[in-house]
């Protein structure tokens, strides 16, 4: 299953439909240099009505997946391949019942790190009209531009070479 932080990755699937340019950033996003920038670690993800993005699985919420702060809770999870927007109660998460939401009863360590995973979602709110945004971290604005990661490639200076 493709999720939706996928989606926006580079595919090789249709290269010869690409123009020189995206074939250029398909070919040199295979560089570690250029992954510094353009890799997944790059995007994050700025809730809306959260529709696209995987529960578990994308940042969303901090600096890294759920799945990888709470690692104990994710494989206690009933559906790991959730979206946000089948967790959210009213619009928020402070109404959930956790306890539905995984396979076995909790213990009071796992009960614990609910209580943390309740902490960090405690500001976060669901706006059923707005579509989520993939922000790239590396503009001020989180659009992704090939005239700025340019910038970055070069500001790195002789150790990056440009293939087409």
């Amino acid at each position: 299953m493709e999720t939706p932080t996928q989606r926006w990755c580079f595919k090789m699937n249709n290269s010869k439909d690409m123009s020189v340019v995206c074939k250029g950033i398909v070919e040199n996003a295979k560089d570690s240099i250029v992954a510094r920038w353009a890799g997944i670690e790059s995007f994050r993800w700025l809730v809306g009505n959260g529709r696209s993005i995987l529960f578990w699985e994308d940042v969303w919420c901090g600096d890294s997946p759920l799945r990888a702060e709470f690692p104990r809770l994710f494989r206690l999870a009933l559906n790991k391949n959730s979206l946000v927007k089948d967790f959210s109660m009213l619009n928020g998460f402070m109404e959930v019942n956790w306890a539905d939401l995984f396979s076995c009863l909790l213990l009071d360590g796992e009960i614990h790190m609910v209580s943390r995973l309740k902490e960090a979602l405690s500001n976060i709110i669901l706006f059923p009209e707005v579509k989520d945004r993939l922000l790239w971290i590396h503009d001020n604005k989180g659009v992704f531009s090939v005239r700025k990661l340019t910038e970055l490639l070069l500001s790195v200076g002789g150790g990056f070479k440009f293939r087409f």
